[in-house]
């Protein structure tokens, strides 16, 4: 009997979960036993979803109310709930959209849009409305913004060329043919039913076929415009659902089929061609959220060819487009001066491309919008980094240059040194081989100093710890050091017979560090291979972007420089 349109806008104000004083949240809407969720935001306490779902439903049984959970997400632990809130549903107005900021009930805001589109509740024999009814969550994707855009498509709308009343954010549906639930039209020519067959009576001669008129209801709505002898929409018509959507334009045979106009209740417009009800040609499609899509479609696959979507701030994506989603080649600008081009799947880049950041340039392979794989990360200021990426940061093993060309070569953990590694310092010639600890000093390590000095120690949070061994002047000094915290507490030189005991001690950490170096350098070198092939693939992708934002402008000018005319079929 009607559609609930949830939209969960944005948070302000939430609970601080990790040790940054952030938290990574997402949200879930619960509601007769199913569940639906955000993506989730990192880092920040005031995040932006835009992410919105329709409800369906064709009864008014009593509703339980929308129960919604902010959690913040976790990498290695179970996520932890930031607050919760409930939204009675019993005070909603039909078409009367919803926009608050409702407390959750630890700490800070959910703003929320709820919309009820549909006929009022039916009146009970006293005439008092019952209460609006929802059947379980019909899970109609969002169409939300990519991090960091606000409101970005990510999901495909199969609903949006459907032949019954559209869902949100959808194309109108074309009425039904002629005797669902509707009066039949008038006899052609009169007002009046024909007379009947029998002795005597004369009986009217058919009506010739071919086109003719109609006004009046039909299924679910209203029609105004041509019909066949089938009393089925052909020609041009406009046709009215109940709820306030309006399609406006060509029919054949009772759907969609030509040229038209979609206006829906909730401020979405649509306009292009249709073939066979569904979207087909050029159309664009202009949200309630300001968002807009400009391009190729393909009946029952959706947005599919070339075209252009922009978000509601501004920024944009062009390129290609499949079943519905941005899928083959394209780019991303962003407000913000970011600029994403490469492989799209699934509506996210995903494959091989090049981001421009903020503070530099990443060349390499994408997975689920992150940087994941091997890639290249080109600072601003003349740092380099080769290497594995996971969820976005380095990890794994790879190279880090330096300006001066001071370099580390080893393991990195979440963006840091981590584990074994061998950093190289240019300016002094101190070259150092061991533990790391996100990016501090850690576990065992050596030294050795420009002037041939080598020393072994052991480390704690970047500073040395316990009997350090130090090798002076070729070896004609030999010292044991005890350290607490980086401050040496005792030095003592060695003599006689335990020389060679302090020596041996130390040629045996030295070639256990030694081992663990050659490993972790062999696995840095075999990346090499892989740096020459992901070049490779992403020259192609970028390639294969301009190609692609050159069609796409094609078929805009071409389009925006001839406009079908409104009658025209596609």
């Amino acid at each position: 009997m009607g559609r609930l349109h949830v939209t969960v806008v944005s948070g302000y104000g939430l609970k601080p979960m990790d040790s940054n004083g952030k938290a990574d949240p997402y949200v879930t809407l619960t509601w007769r036993n199913h569940t639906y969720k955000t993506d989730r935001v990192r880092k920040t306490l005031e995040p932006r979803w835009n992410c919105n779902w329709v409800l369906e439903w064709e009864d008014f049984s009593p509703n339980p109310p929308l129960e919604f959970t902010v959690f913040d997400w976790n990498r290695w632990s179970s996520n932890d709930p930031m607050g919760r809130l409930s939204i009675q549903l019993h005070d909603l107005e039909p078409h009367k959209p919803l926009e608050n900021s409702y407390p959750l009930d630890t700490q800070g805001f959910l703003v929320l849009k709820i919309l009820f589109v549909g006929k009022p509740p039916p009146q009970t024999a006293q005439g008092a409305a019952t209460n609006l009814a929802q059947p379980p969550f019909v899970p109609t994707p969002s169409r939300q913004d990519p991090h960091p855009l606000s409101s970005t498509p990510t999901n495909s709308n199969n609903n949006r060329n459907s032949p019954t009343p559209p869902a949100y954010g959808a194309a109108a549906a074309p009425p039904p043919p002629y005797g669902m639930n509707a009066a039949p039209p008038p006899a052609y020519g009169q007002n009046a039913a024909p007379p009947a067959y029998g002795d005597g009576v004369a009986v009217a001669a058919p009506p010739p076929s071919g086109p003719r008129s109609f006004k009046g209801p039909m299924g679910e709505g209203f029609y105004e415009g041509e019909v066949n002898d089938k009393d089925e929409p052909d020609g041009h018509g406009k046709y009215t659902l109940a709820d306030g959507d309006v399609y406006e334009g060509q029919y054949k045979e009772g759907v969609k089929h030509g040229w038209g106009k979609c206006t829906f209740a909730d401020g979405t417009f649509t306009e292009g061609g249709w073939k066979d009800g569904k979207g087909h040609g050029y159309q664009t499609q202009t949200f309630a959220n300001g968002s807009k899509y400009e391009g190729e479609c393909k009946a029952g696959k959706g947005w599919d060819g070339f075209g252009k979507y922009t978000f509601f701030d501004g920024g944009f994506y062009e390129g290609e487009f499949k079943n519905d989603n941005r899928e083959g080649h394209g780019r991303i600008v962003y407000v913000n001066g970011q600029l994403y081009e490469g492989q799209m799947k699934g509506g996210v880049p995903e494959g091989f491309g090049r981001h421009r950041y903020e503070d530099g340039t990443y060349e390499g392979e994408f997975r689920d919008w992150e940087r994941k794989g091997y890639g290249k990360y080109l600072f601003n200021d003349g740092e380099i980094y080769e290497g594995e990426f996971e969820c976005g940061l380095k990890q794994g093993v790879g190279k880090y240059t330096f300006p001066n060309e001071s370099v580390y070569e080893g393991r990195f953990r979440e963006g840091s040194y981590h584990g074994h590694g061998k950093l190289v310092d240019a300016e002094d010639g101190k070259v150092y081989e061991g533990g790391f600890e996100d990016g501090d000093y850690h576990g065992q390590g050596k030294f050795t100093y420009a002037n041939g000095d080598r020393e072994i120690a052991w480390f704690m949070n970047d500073k040395r710890e316990g009997r350090c061994l130090l090798i002076q002047q070729g070896g004609s000094i030999v010292a044991v050091l005890q350290c607490k915290e980086d401050e040496i507490l005792s030095r003592r030189e060695v003599e006689g017979p335990e020389v060679e005991i302090v020596m041996r001690e130390f040629r045996a950490h030295d070639e256990f560090l030694q081992q663990k170096t050659q490993s972790v350098l062999e696995e840095v070198r075999a990346l090499e291979s892989n740096k020459q092939r992901v070049n490779e693939k992403v020259s192609e992708a970028v390639e294969k972007v301009s190609e692609a934002v050159a069609a796409t402008s094609e078929v805009l000018e071409r389009h925006r420089k001839e406009p079908p005319r409104a009658g025209a079929r596609t």
